[in-house]
């Protein structure tokens, strides 16, 4: 268990909490299954199930295939194989969980991706793939098991990275509400009148799509800069009416407070898509703590 803490570290709560909801759930089934694995284990014997997870489950061929790999590593050299083994299990049951995970959230690694990352794993060991794969049968691993680790290492990586970005768009969204907060305090007596110029995105946008939505939108913005009016283009409404700043959503009012009297915002970004802002008129007295 410690060590599946010390990986999950990486994780933000909520899927800490989803992880350990779901392993806990696994954990007495596993170990009793773990009992079950014969200290003599042949590879030649019909391979069977060390574990659930899920929908998947841990096969015992690859709890040894995964200990031998840990029992090379020299923080595992001494441990008794039992242990090895149930450390082994752990990580296998996690790594199943969390690629589960990624999948749902759509990361998928290739074959192509996954023969030229294994290419370079050959070449960092000044070996041909060829080699490579004979070297790993030598130290008593199947091959095919150990690429699809590999698979698996990949995808966990890429899910970690997800959320580690995820957190920094968090912190910086919790330090924007902190400034809207602010600036809502300090313009409840003010109103706007302003174009406002929508961009549009699908539902489950992926991100080369918003980045080829974003340049579009940028492009049109340096049209309006040049002259071309706002109005002209699709999904633009004007507010001809007074708007109270406490109507507005907080990525608008963050971005109007910025504006003066005719200009034209920088693209941001929500829920809904990218969004241009021309601030026509405003009125009010600004309150000031």
């Amino acid at each position: 268990m410690a060590m599946i803490n010390k990986k999950l570290l990486h994780l933000t709560p909520s899927l800490r909490e989803h992880f350990f909801t779901v392993f806990l759930s696994l954990f007495i089934v596993s170990m009793m299954l773990l009992l079950l694995i014969p200290r003599g284990f042949a590879a030649n014997k019909l391979d069977q199930i060390a574990a659930v997870a899920n929908n998947d489950v841990v096969m015992l061929s690859e709890v040894h295939t995964q200990a031998k790999q840990l029992r090379n590593q020299q923080e595992y050299a001494r441990l008794p194989q039992q242990a090895l083994l149930k450390k082994a299990l752990d990580l296998l049951i996690l790594d199943k969980l969390q690629t589960q995970y990624a999948q749902k959230m759509g990361i998928v690694i290739d074959d192509a991706m996954l023969d030229s990352t294994m290419q370079r794993i050959a070449r960092q060991n000044h070996m041909t793939l060829e080699q490579f794969r004979s070297a790993v049968k030598r130290e008593g691993l199947d091959y095919k098991t150990f690429r699809e680790s590999i698979r698996q290492r990949i995808v966990v990586s890429q899910l970690r990275k997800g959320y580690r970005q995820s957190n920094a768009i968090n912190e910086k969204l919790a330090i924007d509400d902190l400034i809207t907060n602010q600036s809502r305090l300090l313009s409840k007596n003010i109103s706007y009148k302003f174009q406002h110029l929508l961009f549009p995105q699908k539902k489950y946008s992926r991100l080369p799509e918003l980045k080829a939505l974003k340049q579009q939108a940028n492009k049109i913005r340096q049209r309006i800069i040049q002259g071309e009016d706002l109005l002209s283009f699709p999904n633009a409404q004007a507010h001809n009416n007074w708007v109270s700043a406490t109507t507005l959503s907080p990525s608008f009012l963050r971005t109007i407070n910025t504006l003066e009297k005719g200009q034209l915002s920088t693209l941001f970004h929500n829920e809904q898509g990218f969004h241009l802002l021309k601030l026509i008129d405003k009125q009010g007295d600004q309150q000031h703590a």
